[in-house]
């Protein structure tokens, strides 16, 4: 909770002190941990029926959600949480994963037809051989990336992949933190926008323009 956020690094800056390294900034979270659970509890979309918990400053909430909004402030807070701290929140959300006997829905099935496109698309961001400074040196013109991305999110939203592309953006930097453990950060979220539009030129190739399709591959360089 007291991590600086975006909007506390800025106002230093605008007030005058020095600016903060590269890599702090890149940590430096756009929220804290109470908005990362409030967005969970009450943005995310109902919860299953379950036995309600009463989260302090929220109400009384579905224990899976609460369970689930710990679990990603615990996450959100590292490596500044201390580890019994991030043990003691993520704890219910674990113990109700390995209670569940229901086998998690297939990537594929969210994906739809679409999906050995994207999983091509994941396998070559997790190849050992893939660069992540050459992924980070991917530039699009001015406004491209942007651009396309935006192009791509309207024509999910048409085609009903919105919760496609969250999953395949979602699988996309998961493969990246995975496979760079030790990356600076900086570079890991300059590598990012690459990472992204190669999955999501992957989802959607198939409904979008030529234009679009084109500035999406250009994330293929870094490959």
């Amino acid at each position: 909770m007291t991590s600086p956020s975006m909007a506390h690094a800025l106002t230093t800056v605008a007030r005058g002190r020095h600016l903060p390294d590269a890599p702090t900034l890149a940590r430096t979270r756009m929220g804290s941990a109470r908005d990362v659970a409030r967005l969970l509890l009450l943005e995310s979309g109902p919860w299953p029926e379950a036995p309600q918990v009463v989260v302090p400053g929220f109400g009384a909430h579905a224990a899976p959600a609460a369970a689930a909004a710990a679990a990603a402030a615990a996450w959100w807070s590292r490596p500044e949480l201390p580890l019994e701290h991030f043990r003691c929140l993520t704890g219910p959300w674990r113990s109700m994963m390995a209670l569940d006997e229901a086998e998690p829905g297939a990537t594929g099935d969210v994906l739809g037809d679409r999906a050995d496109a994207v999983a091509e698309a994941l396998d070559a961001l997790g190849c050992p051989g893939t660069d992540l400074a050459s992924l980070a040196a991917v530039r699009w013109p001015f406004g491209a990336w942007q651009n396309a991305m935006h192009a791509a999110a309207w024509a999910a939203f048409h085609h009903e992949r919105l919760r496609a592309q969250m999953v395949a953006v979602l699988s996309a930097t998961s493969q990246l933190v995975i496979a760079h453990p030790g990356a600076d950060p900086v570079e890991l979220r300059s590598a990012l926008h690459a990472a992204h539009a190669l999955v999501v030129g992957a989802l959607l190739r198939d409904v979008l323009d030529a234009e679009t399709v084109e500035a999406l591959r250009m994330a293929e360089a870094g490959l």
